[in-house]
């Protein structure tokens, strides 16, 4: 015992951080603060928003005794390290879960020889719970008037300020982050008072840590004291991506209408509604699912993009809490969790609050897809994150300042126009970026999919061609599929998937097992859209595709959604007499059995489905001429593209 207090005070009188730390649980770090305080560093950071993965540090604030430092719009942080190497004691508020993970992704910081102190949490042990300003509110801190009450939403709001070229916002930015500094010192001294009663260590908690002070020196070469030197941004202005980065990809951008909707979860109350064609925006409140979707049709879009989720979690069967599906499978979509990983904050799909909305979007997505009108899932805030955009509760002004810069010009600051319906135009707008190749897909075969933007550029989707092939029976629509998979084409159809979820349950497999298969799916809630998914997942990878036997608007739609612009219609037709001689050839099975297959309620969208079609082809030849047809499509479509 003796030598190990000797040791202990050896340590003490040294200044030996790491010999307490070896010997300390985390918890109890905090006494190596108070027992170091000259051997202390506060760091707390301000950035563009939450998530790590996409957001921009935008200032990096230290305070070590008197001095205060600052890195504005940091690219490196060599001085930080240098300091942290010096004095190796770190002190954070909610560093564990934000600055310190930040900054180790953004700038690979090492911490490993860091002893860090979260007051988060430490805090919270002396009966004080809540962030920051609210603690510091509840112990009596009062900050300087200009800064009182001010939030995160508006330092961010401050930083896009400064990229406008307002110095002020600026200065005032640093200022937030310098009160944020000066404020741990005073909380972590009154933790240490609750924490130790003991009046003598009360008054040694007093005073514990220097303040600093922070002025602004206009000299770029100001490098004395606590000057922060303060001059124009230099960096990028506006978006990551702009119309002009997605028109190079494709032209066809400008021609066509996206339809964005900013749903609510209730018909009385009016949801944002955008139609974007190129860079032209056109926006209006619209309340009722029938008014949406007239609305809509009106506008005879290629795309429809909805801010709500528009699927349940797998082995869910309704949106509402008596599913008596709930309690095992819970209200949590793998597109929620994966944004979360990534630092978006977003809403399970079935909490109470998000029941009505869900159900709202998977039903009036379901109305469209049935009219053939692809439906994609869209998230305005996750795409103005990864973007660059401030979101609405940022600043408004700040979001149709985006956009504009995007190139929607006529959503200024100064348009009377809605923070629903900038988030409507945001969503079409995600619209466009899928279109250009600008996205990925979260979530699942069995949940569907959210689609997100990306600032990659993408691959060279010129190449890529996807043909989907309807028509009657007897038709020749597999004779086209099978013509056109020699051309290169990788050849799959939706009774691929239906044999395999056959196989396992004993069934014969044959053309009236298979029809029921597929009725069965159609008919049910998902069954259709997970179909779907799992057939383009059996041809994930391919450039090049060709899909036997669209049978529904809803096939057409999926085509649309998954591949945009490559998606090519093909309708196969051919008169019904020299339909029926070819089935009764084929399968040697009798004129009216192919009149009971042509009537089967999996058969009776084909002539829905010719109207949707880039293409009829009347197959009444030879197979060289449906060939020469085919290629001529193919080879049409390839130089269009």
């Amino acid at each position: 015992m003796g030598c190990a207090l000797e040791a202990s005070e050896e340590a003490l009188a040294k200044g030996d951080v790491k010999f307490f730390e070896d010997r300390l649980p985390k918890r109890e770090y905090y006494r190596i603060a108070a027992s170091f305080p000259d051997r202390c560093v506060f760091l707390d950071i301000e950035s563009t928003g939450l998530s790590r993965y996409y957001d921009q540090v935008t200032l990096v604030g230290w305070s070590a005794g008197s001095r205060y430092e600052v890195l504005i719009d940091p690219r490196e942080t060599k001085q930080l390290d240098r300091e942290l190497r010096a004095l190796p004691i770190l002190i954070t508020f909610n560093g564990t879960l934000f600055d310190l993970p930040f900054l180790s992704c953004r700038f690979q910081t090492d911490w490993s020889a860091v002893t860090h102190v979260d007051l988060r949490y430490l805090a919270r042990r002396a009966g004080l719970i809540g962030g920051q300003k609210n603690i510091e509110v509840a112990i009596g801190l009062e900050r300087d008037a200009q800064l009182n009450g001010m939030s995160g939403a508006e330092a961010v709001g401050l930083w896009f300020d400064y990229k406008e070229g307002d110095l002020g916002a600026l200065r005032k930015l640093v200022r937030y982050n310098h009160a944020d500094i000066e404020g741990m010192k005073s909380i972590f001294e009154r933790v240490l008072e609750e924490l130790e009663p003991e009046e003598d260590s009360r008054a040694a908690s007093e005073g514990l840590f220097e303040r600093s002070s922070v002025r602004f020196d206009d000299d770029a070469g100001a490098t004395k004291g606590n000057g922060v030197c303060v001059i124009p941004y230099r960096g990028r202005v506006g978006p990551r991506l702009k119309y002009a980065d997605l028109r190079k990809c494709t032209a066809r951008l400008d021609t066509v209408p996206i339809v964005g909707i900013d749903l609510t979860g209730s018909e009385e109350r009016e949801s944002g509604w955008a139609s974007v064609v190129g860079t032209n925006v056109t926006t209006e409140l619209v309340a009722t699912d029938a008014n949406l979707i007239e609305k809509t049709v009106s506008t005879r879009p290629f795309l429809v993009s909805i801010d709500s989720p528009l699927s349940l979690p797998e082995g869910r069967l309704t949106e509402f809490d008596d599913d008596p599906r709930r309690g095992k499978y819970g209200i949590i979509r793998q597109i929620e969790r994966q944004l979360r990983k990534r630092g978006i904050s977003v809403y399970p799909a079935l909490i109470q609050s998000m029941q009505r909305l869900t159900h709202r979007g998977v039903e009036l997505a379901a109305k469209l897809r049935k009219r053939g009108i692809p439906v994609i899932e869209s998230y305005p805030g996750a795409a103005q994150d990864i973007l660059g955009i401030p979101r609405k509760k940022t600043s408004l002004r700040h979001l149709a300042e985006g956009l504009r810069r995007f190139g929607y010009e006529s959503l200024t600051a100064e348009s009377s126009v809605t923070h629903d319906e900038l988030d409507a135009a945001t969503s079409a707008l995600v619209g466009q970026l899928m279109l250009a190749g600008y996205w990925e897909a979260l979530g699942s075969v069995e949940e569907d999919y959210l689609i997100v933007p990306t600032v990659q550029p993408p691959s060279d989707i010129r190449r890529e061609i996807v043909l989907g092939v309807s028509g009657p029976i007897a038709a020749g629509k597999t004779t086209a599929a099978r013509l056109v998979e020699h051309l290169g084409f990788r050849y799959c159809r939706f009774s691929e998937v239906l044999q395999e979820e056959l196989k396992g349950t004993g069934q014969e497999i044959n053309r009236r097992t298979l029809q029921s298969a597929g009725e069965r799916a159609f008919n049910s809630r998902f069954g259709q859209r997970r179909l779907q998914n799992k057939l383009a997942k059996r041809v994930q990878g391919f450039r090049r595709i060709v899909i036997d036997g669209l049978r529904h608007p809803e096939d057409w739609a999926f085509a649309r959604e998954r591949w945009g612009f490559a998606a090519v219609h093909i309708h196969v037709d051919a008169p019904a007499d020299l339909r029926a001689s070819r089935y009764a050839g084929q399968s040697r099975e009798s004129i009216s059995e192919f009149r009971r297959a042509s009537v089967h309620p999996v058969e009776q969208n084909v002539q829905v489905l010719k109207q949707m079609a880039d293409y009829t082809i009347v197959n009444v030849g030879s197979v060289e001429e449906l060939q020469t047809e085919l290629r001529g499509v193919v080879t049409g479509r390839s130089a269009c593209r």
